[in-house]
């Protein structure tokens, strides 16, 4: 049914032909598997332009530009969860997607235009404008996305996150190349948000105010303490760009907020896919009265695996890598890269699992985990402030990190009612081969055979890959 008077919505099928938003039928629903694997698609091609946006990036700008840039995204990672409300995590769990949807869409004009006008007094026209729009172009994308999330049409969601990347990256490089300095990094930022915008458009039907409010009043109790918790959640994940300038100076924050990026933000992306794949699956479980146990314990077996093989590898080669693809002004970077991958490997195993208080209606759990992981990066920050040292910091927040995470995997295996040992138990023996192989390539890679380490590595993918796809 289309929009009617009176209610809000936009055919944009007239130019983009897609389906209506909502669930699919029974026999359209794809599998788990499928669903994360199509998902994993936009991330995979994510976590790649990282990787060559930090060569480009550190020869077309400067440590001080780079710095100041984190500072507007800190900003905008912050307010796109206040100006959403939430709503959008909502999406699988409600009964009418759609109008979950238009709230989202609704707040995010507002909030944005409100933000704008807040930022300006503090920042150049440029750089407030740039708040704006990035807070709302993030904001609404993130609204189709778990429309198309929702309705089993995980690929197109996730080519919408690759076309986001690949436009970033074309328009910082273009524009830096140019010599358009901090403008340069903040308009490629822009140029990428709307073409992924752009790319997940679809029609979704108007509903009445009357709707709306319904809506509104049903998920609230819900998401008076999602949002909090997801507050405190862009907090920690945004308060190291934001505070690390102040604390240990502008160059060295540059230099470490490089690496954050190339590392942590793909991360959270590659995390993020695995969130929504559970929280869907979750919720559906729920919906249909069944237990949630043994698809929480699958799914902590497969991202512990993941990360131990991933990141992992990412201790052993990273500072090398790092080093080589960064240049002399960036030499530093390389002595971050083990911390930074124990604190991403407990961290990939969390976000996902956190998903089991969105689904049991237990959002509170989230909000005192989110309050635990600001305090954890606000002690990191004190600690290189008081050193002078973003090491420092670096190893603070690692440590810390991994004790934070590694509460909130436990607290969502005792809410979900799972068991550590039954999830572990079928690949335990698999496991420890993996974590042996890995000594052995680090013990090859740190005596100079890095040829021979490749071996037992590729390896250990291997035995991680037949486990995740067929285990």
């Amino acid at each position: 049914m289309g929009p009617q008077n009176g209610t809000l919505g936009f055919d944009w099928c007239s130019y983009w032909g897609c389906p209506s938003a909502g669930f699919p039928s029974e026999e359209g629903r794809v599998s788990l598997r499928s669903r994360f694997l199509k998902l994993l698609f936009g991330p995979v091609i994510t976590l790649l332009t990282g990787m060559l946006s930090g060569p480009l990036i550190s020869r077309l700008f400067t440590p001080e530009e780079f710095g100041r840039y984190s500072v507007l995204l800190a900003i905008v990672g912050i307010a796109v969860v206040a100006v959403t409300i939430r709503f959008e995590q909502l999406i699988p769990t409600s009964k009418d997607p759609a109008a979950s949807f238009w709230i989202v869409v609704l707040s995010a004009v507002v909030g944005a235009l409100a933000l704008g006008g807040i930022a300006y007094p503090f920042f150049a026209l440029e750089e407030a404008l740039f708040i704006a729009l990035a807070t709302l172009a993030v904001a609404v994308f993130n609204g189709f996305y778990y429309l198309r999330v929702n309705a089993d049409e995980p690929l197109r969601a996730s080519a919408g996150r690759a076309v986001q990347a690949a436009g970033v990256l074309g328009g910082q490089a273009s524009f830096g190349a140019a010599g358009w300095g901090i403008f340069g990094l903040i308009w490629g930022e822009l140029v990428g948000r709307f073409a992924s915008l752009l790319f997940v458009l679809q029609k979704v039907d108007g509903r009445s105010v009357a709707v709306l409010k319904r809506e509104f009043g049903e998920q609230w109790p819900a998401a008076k303490w999602l949002l909090p918790g997801s507050l405190l959640g862009a907090l920690a994940l945004q308060l190291l760009p934001l505070g690390m300038a102040i604390s240990v100076g502008a160059a060295s924050a540059g230099i470490f907020l490089l690496v954050y990026r190339m590392v942590v933000i793909p991360n959270s992306i590659l995390s993020k896919v695995a969130s929504d794949t559970l929280l869907v699956e979750f919720s559906r479980l729920e919906k249909d009265d069944l237990p949630i146990r043994n698809a929480v314990e699958n799914g902590f077996r497969k991202l512990t695996l993941t990360a131990v093989c991933l990141y992992g590898s990412l201790a052993i080669y990273g500072g090398w890598l790092f080093s080589v693809l960064l240049g002399d002004q960036w030499s530093n970077s390389s002595v971050f890269i083990p911390w930074l991958a124990l604190l991403v490997a407990f961290w990939s195993i969390a976000s996902p699992l956190a998903m089991v208080f969105v689904s049991l209606q237990k959002t509170r759990w989230s909000f005192g985990l989110s309050s635990l992981d600001v305090l954890n990066r606000c002690f990191a920050l004190f600690v290189g402030f008081f050193y002078q040292d973003v090491l420092a910091a670096a190893v603070s927040l690692a440590i810390g990190g991994a004790f934070v995470y590694g509460a909130t995997v436990a607290s969502a295996m005792r809410v979900s009612g799972a068991s550590f040992a039954g999830a572990i138990a079928p690949v335990l023996l698999s496991g420890a081969f993996v974590v042996f192989l890995l000594i052995v390539a680090n013990v090859l890679f740190e005596g100079g055979s890095w040829e021979l380490s490749i071996v037992p590595t590729i390896l250990a993918f291997s035995i991680c890959g037949k486990k995740l796809l067929y285990g």
